[in-house]
């Protein structure tokens, strides 16, 4: 059957094979962003990724790829990817102040500076010594205004000598015009290379790695008082105490140092606030429940055994707490009504996609957050829509 045949070969299949269902390029460029973390997957390499949003990106408007890059970053906490769609959003449009608007919604750390810099560079390759040299001009009135919203603790903590494009680059790039005296002198300690170092975890623990010690018995009383000290300050960011649990765990730190760790990962209002992905919880989860092996030498300075595996339980036990907690709002979100969810879902099964639950969520989450954005009168990006809390 001649016509069968034809009809078969221009059916849509996916990766292994199985039935699919071609999606819109708005809806393939949202599944793109919003499952990428920008490094090689099973199904797709980095570049091959890389290079299919490029090409998505063309095929939608410059609006829709604005609101994507606020609304990942924003809503779903994403990083590179929102910047990448900025910088493609400058190579394709031009004429209006939308990239720079973008940047004020997507450039929310210090070092995403550098970062979006760096993602310009890879977008637009030049050859010569100076390789960003024809900076976009939206890019730099929107990094420009950037500049103007870090102090000198934001910009001293990510000044990084080991980076393609450093601080001080790009201060010279851009070329911001400071909005008062405080921030012309933070400014000048950029371009004289005399930011002070700041009290963080890393440049503590740093420090005190470099001293020599006579005794490992030294070594390890000096990083239990070390810890502690960063503990009890309340220095050391949420996402800092959840990857380094185990460290803290090994230091023999003091059961008051752990029940403080303890009571702030627990604390459900600290829970929504770190922007934390439930799969972070579980990572840290699992790293801790090795730690409760009966051959383990972690034991407490002037505690036993017991009451320290008792303190690791209950560790554990609020981890299952938080961990619900951040897992809640997607329940919440998932079941509230979204329009023609029966079709999207039918895409999403098709597609075979390993985070199914979080996009049939997102996208119907993400659709009421662009509806939210349009109005006549307001163009995008919206900041009181944008940001506010469901």
């Amino acid at each position: 059957m001649k016509f069968d045949s034809m009809l078969k070969d221009n059916e849509m299949k996916n990766y292994e094979g199985g039935e699919a269902f071609k999606m819109t390029p708005e809806m393939e460029l949202y599944t793109a962003v919003v499952t990428s973390s920008l490094s090689d997957k099973f199904y797709e390499k980095n570049d091959e990724r890389m290079w299919r949003i490029f090409n998505l990106v063309k095929k939608v408007t410059p609006e829709f790829v604005a609101k994507l890059a606020v609304y990942a970053r924003t809503q779903m906490n994403l990083r590179s990817v929102p910047l990448l769609l900025t910088a493609l959003l400058a190579k394709i449009h031009s004429g209006d102040n939308l990239v720079s608007r973008t940047i004020d919604k997507t450039v929310l750390r210090a070092d995403e500076i550098m970062e979006l810099l760096m993602c310009y560079q890879v977008c637009n390759p030049q050859d010569g010594e100076k390789k960003l040299k024809k900076l976009s001009r939206q890019i730099q009135n929107g990094l420009q205004k950037a500049f103007n919203r870090f102090d000198e603790y934001q910009f001293a903590k990510y000044n990084r000598d080991n980076l393609e494009v450093k601080l001080r680059d790009a201060l010279f790039l851009v070329h911001p015009k400071a909005k008062d005296d405080a921030q012309q002198l933070i400014f000048n300690k950029i371009t004289d290379r005399k930011l002070e170092t700041p009290y963080t975890w890393e440049t503590e623990l740093s420090a005190l790695g470099q001293q020599k010690f006579e005794t490992d018995e030294q070594k390890q009383s000096a990083f239990c008082a070390k810890w502690e000290e960063l503990i009890f300050s309340g220095k050391v960011g949420y996402m800092a105490l959840l990857r380094n649990l185990r460290n803290i765990l090994s230091s023999n730190v003091s059961c008051i140092a752990i029940d403080t760790v303890v009571n702030r990962l627990s604390d459900a209002e600290q829970v929504q606030k770190s922007k934390q992905m439930p799969f972070r919880f579980l990572s840290a989860y699992r790293e801790i429940k090795d730690i409760e092996n009966p051959n383990t030498h972690y034991v407490g300075i002037g505690a036993s055994r017991k009451t320290f595996r008792r303190q690791y339980r209950r560790l554990r036990q609020r981890y299952h707490c938080a961990f619900g907690v951040r897992c809640q709002r997607l329940n919440v979100q998932s079941n509230q009504p979204q329009k023609q969810s029966a079709t999207l879902r039918r895409r999403f099964d098709a597609r075979n996609v390993a985070q199914k639950p979080l996009q049939k969520c997102y996208f119907g989450y993400f659709r009421r957050y662009m509806e939210s954005c349009e109005h006549p009168n307001r163009q995008y990006p919206d900041v009181n829509r944008g940001t506010q809390k469901n």
